[in-house]
Formats: C-alpha cells, structure tokens, sequence
C-alpha cells in the first residue's frame, strides 16, 4: 500500500512526532491511516478535503478525536459541526 501523500506535511505529525510521550501511539496511527487500510478513513483528510487545510486542528488526531491532554477550544465551528453530522 502506498504511503499517504500529505504525510511528510501533516501538521498534526509534525508537531507531535519528537513527543517521547506519545511516539508509539503515533506509530500505531501511521502504520493504519498513513501507510495502511485506513487512508481514506482519515479524518483529517476528509476535513481537509471539505473544509481546507488551515481548518485541520493540529491536535486532531487521524480518527477525528483530539489528542489526549489537548483541548478542542481551539477548534473551529465548522470543524466541530462537519464531525457532529459525520459520526
């Protein structure tokens, strides 16, 4: 399978990938919704898609769910209204 083409600019990978933290569970998404099945199950991708890139929340993760220890207040309306009809 081929690897998703907005990984290397990805915001939300970008900013958490040095996290000591959280850097396995970031493996776990790239292995599913980067470079596996899940691609077109992204979320970040579909928001992406329909919204515009500067609408993706970077603490978004790619199943649509914040960052665990990040807030939603930073989130736009229209964000959170396209998950509410989307779920």
């Amino acid at each position: 399978m081929s690897e998703c083409p907005s990984l290397k600019s990805c915001a939300f990978f970008k900013e958490f990938e040095r996290d000591e933290k959280r850097r396995l569970a970031l493996k776990g998404f790239v292995r599913k919704f980067c470079k596996g099945p899940e691609q077109e199950k992204c979320v970040r991708k579909k928001i992406k898609a329909k919204l515009g890139m500067a609408l993706v929340p970077v603490n978004m993760m790619p199943n649509g769910s914040k960052l665990s220890g990040t807030s939603l207040d930073t989130w736009d309306k229209k964000v959170l209204t396209y998950l509410q009809q989307n779920n």
